[in-house]
């Protein structure tokens, strides 16, 4: 993916079982059309490396489907027993629900209601 694609990038910190420090470096490419339908790029480089076009009908849900591929990623990590931080001396994991604007849903469907 070139520089001039991305239109979201990261820089985390994994630290593996064994306490190994690895970068983590995520970035989101500009939503496009394919063939009727759209895709975003996602690259992923840490203790692997993993570069894919995640696809929806249209941008916006290219875009919303690569930003859960990014958490679902970073989560699998954290279950085969690494750990996500920001930097080398944080003593608190990455927050996965604050990044990805989880604990606001309560609030935002109260908002919604259609009365």
């Amino acid at each position: 993916m070139t520089t001039s694609d991305v239109i979201a990038q990261t820089s985390l910190l994994c630290t593996s079982p064994s306490g190994k420090q690895v970068p983590l470096v995520i970035e989101i490419g500009k939503p496009r059309s394919i063939r009727g339908c759209a895709a975003c790029t996602v690259e992923i480089q840490g203790p692997y490396r993993e570069m894919t076009d995640i696809h929806g009908v249209d941008t916006f849900q290219a875009l919303a489907l690569a930003s859960s591929f990014v958490r679902l990623s970073l989560e699998s990590l954290v279950r085969q027993g690494y750990r996500v931080t920001m930097k080398p001396d944080d003593t608190h994991d990455f927050d996965f629900e604050d990044a990805w604007f989880l604990a606001t849903t309560t609030r935002a469907d109260a908002r919604l209601t259609v009365s």
